[in-house]
């Protein structure tokens, strides 16, 4: 009965504290993506009234983005607004997409939607990069990372400073 407890009472430190690593790394994600939007350069008449990130689906780090919304208030001098998409066809005007890596399998259709529109699609899947992001996270050495595909921003009107550059890998 000892040995048991001991066992159920090292599994559920295990789960929480990878919850906590989970948690930790959205929170990270959100200001990465919000950093993200002070080193890119949207053509003028896309930032208007509002500056509007996007989530496809229910993701762990929508709270989070909630939350860094409220902190920062507004990027390039408008107010932030966060969207939830749960499909694509629900995918509205908006400045920065992020594709979760759970949603990575609609990023064909998110890039056929948004082929002429000035959106930065974020996401967060190995080799993805190559097929539909502007910008992919990656894990590398237990630490995040990004990569930066200048093309397909710039195929969309966006112009990303050399400063983020190199900090991609």
């Amino acid at each position: 009965m000892k040995r048991t407890t001991i066992i159920l009472f090292g599994a559920f430190i295990f789960f929480v504290s990878i919850q906590s690593a989970q948690a930790q790394k959205e929170k990270h994600l959100s200001y990465f993506i919000y950093s993200f939007s002070k080193y890119i350069n949207w053509p003028d008449n896309q930032i208007t009234d509002k500056f509007v990130i996007g989530v496809i689906g229910n993701s762990a780090i929508n709270k989070h983005l909630y939350s860094m919304a409220s902190a920062k208030k507004e990027i390039h001098g408008v107010p932030i607004e966060i969207q939830q998409y749960n499909s694509v066809s629900e995918i509205g005007d908006c400045h920065i997409l992020y594709v979760p890596r759970e949603k990575s399998w609609v990023i064909d259709q998110i890039n056929l939607l948004l082929q002429s529109k000035s959106v930065l699609v974020v996401t967060d899947k190995l080799d993805i990069i190559h097929g539909g992001g502007a910008i992919n996270f990656v894990e590398q050495d237990a630490k995040m990372m990004f990569e930066v595909n200048q093309s397909i921003a710039e195929s969309k009107g966006l112009k990303i400073s050399e400063s983020l550059i190199a900090l991609a890998i």
